[in-house]
């Protein structure tokens, strides 16, 4: 066994690595080449058979299982030496709940080594359990399965692949996973299948099933359907502290997490993309705005303008002696051009030979704009290069 110590922030944190002990075990090989691991496999392939197809499949689960199971064996080690201590030093049989709640200095795990460790293993691990930061954490911990939000479920050491199985035999039918989840984690109502064991647990099966429903439609049958890890991942915020909010166990993470990357990274990809179109439309739409009232400023001063124009023009008359009535008025601006287009791009051989040019309507957007530019004598073609044309100064003769 390895023991693995992590210093953090100055302060020594010791932790083991049961994944590094099962390499540990892959790694020392005898003289055929086969390691420890290698004999605990076949000793469980002797036992149990599976499908040729999902073979690959089937024995990294053990493999993965093997590394939780070591995780445990060293978890039930601590146990069975406080068990072991009561029973030898103190003449008392305490049963391992209880056993749980006691914590023995150093000296008193290494007397009570189990058989199957080595001494060398077993004084790291009683330095492990002895040490103050160990002891917290695990009460901590402890006062977290006592309280009222933490009720465990009642499917007993089964695996869920285990319920599935018995509870198929029992009701005479196929029994979907999420099925058998729900039956371990029901409330005081065993027959409802909408209400758990806690209120919370409760609040996020019927978010999970509206996301679900969202996601797969109103006929979504959620109770007989392999889990939605999309609506699962949306309805308990995340995966947080490495736990799905349900269906812990049914769900495999080196699957559905990959899934659900680049479900994420196409989501935000389309996300961002809305909020360009969004920045786009409120952006022309303050230009526009903006252009209305630039092109309502330059008509009020256009106005203003020819007033003092037509003054001007008569007060020079009154002092040359020249007849009022001789002073001619200014014209009126010219009303907004309406101008008849074609609305393709391309024009026809046969609309060209009629028309000359293919023009269009101008919208009463587009004249503010084109008065906002400073544009006042052109109009708008298929011809012209720019879009802009202004026919030379001697077609506009002066007043």
């Amino acid at each position: 066994m390895i023991m693995v110590v992590i210093r953090k922030n100055g302060c020594a944190t010791q932790m083991l690595f049961w994944t590094v002990l099962l390499k540990h075990y892959q790694a020392a090989t005898d003289t055929n080449g086969r390691s420890l691991a290698d004999v605990v496999e076949e000793g469980f392939w002797q036992r149990f058979r599976f499908d040729p197809a999902e073979e690959n499949k089937a024995r990294a689960n053990v493999a993965q299982s093997c590394s939780t199971l070591l995780g445990s064996i060293m978890y039930y080690a601590r146990i069975k030496a406080t068990m072991d201590h009561f029973r030898t030093k103190k003449g008392r049989k305490i049963c391992d709940k209880i056993a749980g709640q006691f914590y023995l200095t150093k000296e008193e795990y290494i007397a009570e080594r189990q058989m199957w460790c080595k001494q060398d293993c077993w004084n790291a691990m009683a330095a492990e359990w002895s040490h103050p930061d160990f002891q917290k954490k695990s009460m901590r911990n402890r006062a977290n399965r006592y309280s009222p939000k933490f009720k465990p479920h009642k499917g007993g050491s089964n695996s869920i692949a285990t319920i599935v199985q018995k509870l198929s035999k029992k009701l005479g039918r196929e029994v979907s996973e999420v099925e058998a989840w729900v039956h371990t984690h029901r409330g005081s109502d065993l027959e409802d299948v909408n209400t758990l064991n806690t209120e919370e647990a409760t609040v996020c099966l019927e978010k999970y099933k509206e996301k679900a429903m969202e996601l797969n439609g109103p006929d979504f049958d959620w109770l007989h359907s392999p889990v939605d890890v999309r609506a699962l991942y949306q309805c308990s915020c995340g995966r947080s502290h490495g736990k799905w909010a349900l269906f812990n166990g049914i769900v495999d993470d080196r699957e559905v997490l990959p899934e659900l990357k680049r479900s994420r990274a196409s989501s935000m990809a389309a996300k961002r993309q809305r909020q360009l179109e969004e920045e786009r439309a409120k952006k022309e739409a303050h230009e526009g705005r903006l252009a209305k009232e630039y092109a309502q400023k330059m008509s009020d001063w256009g106005e203003v303008v020819m007033s003092q124009m037509q003054r001007f023009m008569e007060s020079l008359a009154v002092h040359t002696g020249m007849p009022a009535a001789s002073v001619p008025n200014l014209p009126l601006p010219p009303p907004p051009p309406g101008f008849c287009v074609s609305t393709s791009q391309t024009q026809s051989p046969e609309n060209a030979a009629t028309s000359g040019s293919a023009v269009r309507e101008e919208t009463p957007d587009e004249t503010l704009s084109r008065i906002a530019n400073g544009v006042f004598l052109g109009h708008v073609n298929a011809t012209s290069g720019g879009g802009n044309y202004s026919p030379p100064n001697d077609d506009f003769p002066l007043y």
